[in-house]
């Protein structure tokens, strides 16, 4: 497998690094498919290509060599493509820069040739930056860590051969550079990065992360947190499923929650994803729900299911007197010709409820997954 000479020069196209460092982007076989260079002194001879590929296969780590009679350092180190080589990248340049910058050329240069991710800032990137980019390569992965994701997490300290945790926090009032929960990663053993100016995510490891999380969280934010899992992915969607369905399905219970994790929620996704043909109900909830008496009608039943169809302790959380909640029930149910004194019926209403409060899941999930490849700056 190789690297292309299109990917390999787009890449290069792109300026993110020092310039006055010459990179170049070598196949499986040593052709050189790219390089970018201000200076005409950066040749090295085919003989010696050959040389420091087989030194590096020998110790596949990044290698340095002096060379004194160009006055710079030479450093080769081999690109994978998830865990096959698909080629080399071999840096030049003074030592000083090659030593400073090598690394994270090597680091920026693989999750590009890692993702669909397109860098656009120019290097050196800050630890933040780079940190961003690694957490959400790391999502994205789905589980499958390349050496690149494994070396990153190293750099970052963060322990991904364990499940881990995904939060997602709202904010109605954005993060500042100073905000607790953005910078968050220095007190507890995790990541954080931006997702838009007013969405975060967490990614971490232990429960007592949800204390820091809990402390740190003002009235203005909402926090949702997936289950631990190895597939981070998922855990991504689990949070953003956990904040969509807060939001729709959110009973008294919810409103007063800052941290909603995806296991109290959890029994409502058979329901969403549910084969149970009520289009027909939903279409009349469409319809219906268009004015605030109609709406009030809604979410009144929606009540008196949750509390197990008991009319007293519905009346009270209400409050409203209990004849004032059987006629609202009996208006509805001659609506959607339904008696809803009927379990059965009552039910086959409440999931026609639950897939109209979420029909929009899907999309958000999708929105979520762009927002990933969203680049704040």
């Amino acid at each position: 497998m190789n690297i292309s000479k299109k990917a390999a020069q787009e890449l290069l196209s792109q300026n993110f690094y020092n310039q006055a460092l010459c990179l170049t982007i070598l196949s499986t076989h040593g052709i050189v498919l790219a390089q970018r260079s201000n200076s005409t002194k950066n040749k090295i001879e085919a003989t010696h290509i050959a040389s420091l590929i087989q030194q590096v296969q020998n110790n596949p780590a990044v290698f340095y060599e002096n060379q004194t009679d160009l006055d710079e350092c030479v450093s080769i180190s081999i690109l994978y493509k998830d865990t096959q080589i698909i080629g080399y990248l071999l840096i030049q340049g003074p030592e000083e820069q090659v030593q400073l910058n090598g690394k994270l050329i090597l680091t920026i240069v693989t999750m590009y040739l890692n993702s669909n991710f397109r860098f656009t800032s120019t290097c050196p990137i800050t630890d933040r930056q780079r940190s961003d980019v690694f957490l959400r390569e790391l999502v994205t992965a789905a589980g499958q860590l390349n050496p690149f994701l494994i070396n990153e997490a190293r750099h970052f300290k963060l322990n991904i051969n364990h499940t881990l945790y995904v939060a997602i926090i709202y904010s109605t009032s954005g993060f500042a550079d100073d905000d607790p929960l953005y910078n968050l990663r220095n007190r507890i053993n995790g990541r954080t990065t931006l997702l838009t100016a007013k969405i975060l995510m967490i990614v971490f490891e232990s429960r007592t992360a949800l204390e820091y999380l809990q402390q740190w969280c003002q009235p203005n934010s909402k926090i949702s947190v997936s289950t631990k899992s190895k597939n981070l992915l998922n855990a991504y969607h689990e949070a953003v499923t956990t904040a969509m369905l807060t939001e729709w399905l959110k009973s008294e219970k919810d409103v007063n929650q800052v941290i909603v994790q995806f296991h109290e929620l959890q029994s409502f996704i058979p329901i969403v994803h549910a084969k149970i043909d009520v289009r027909s109900l939903v279409d009349i909830i469409i319809c219906f729900d268009s004015s605030i008496e109609n709406h009030e009608l809604l979410e009144t039943f929606w009540t008196f299911f949750q509390n197990n169809g008991r009319i007293k302790i519905t009346a009270e959380k209400l409050h409203i007197h209990r004849n004032t909640l059987t006629f609202r029930l009996d208006t509805l149910g001659e609506l959607f010709k339904l008696d809803l004194n009927s379990f059965d019926q009552r039910t086959l209403l409440y999931i026609a409820m639950v897939k109209y409060k979420t029909y929009a899941l899907d999309a958000s999930l999708r929105i979520a997954d762009e927002l990933l490849e969203y680049d704040l700056d």
